[in-house]
């Protein structure tokens, strides 16, 4: 859903002053192995590009001198990929944003159906046509979006 989200906003929060590009390994238990000195810490986002099967956003688990573990239980899981340079930057993603995220992550579970208009007299009750999370959210995303070009 982060990913998602992020895509549908345009806007990654790259922070380029954070930003570099190595040679990694990507493995199926979430670890990224390559050169991650003096890089990223536990628990900052990273955005993760140029790869065949991995480019995403992804929460560091841990992190350590030769290998970075993600969390996938935020979003997108490491796939298998062999030696690819990647530009790894960090995302510095608003808490807020992240609130409401999480907010939507369970609007998409509960199966509820928003309303859009109720009366008292006689009882009229409208149900909105679509009640997808774009449709319900929007107005509160479109202080993070990017225009695109």
């Amino acid at each position: 859903m982060l990913n998602e989200i992020l895509n549908y906003l345009n806007n990654y929060f790259a922070d380029t002053d954070y930003s570099f590009e190595t040679a990694c390994t990507f493995t199926a238990s979430d670890t990224i192995a390559g050169d991650f000195a003096d890089t990223y810490i536990m628990g900052e986002y990273i955005r993760i590009k140029d790869t065949r099967l991995n480019d995403g956003v992804y929460l560091v688990k841990t992190v350590s001198d030769i290998e970075i573990t993600i969390d996938a239980t935020v979003d997108l899981t490491v796939r298998t990929e062999a030696e690819v340079t990647a530009k790894i930057t960090k995302a510095d993603i608003p808490r807020d944003l992240i609130s409401l995220i999480a907010e939507i992550k369970t609007y998409n579970t509960s199966g509820i159906v928003p309303i859009a208009s109720e009366s008292q007299g006689n009882r009229s009750v409208t149900y909105v046509k679509d009640s997808s999370w774009k449709s319900v959210y929007t107005g509160m995303l479109s202080n993070y979006r990017k225009l695109r070009w």
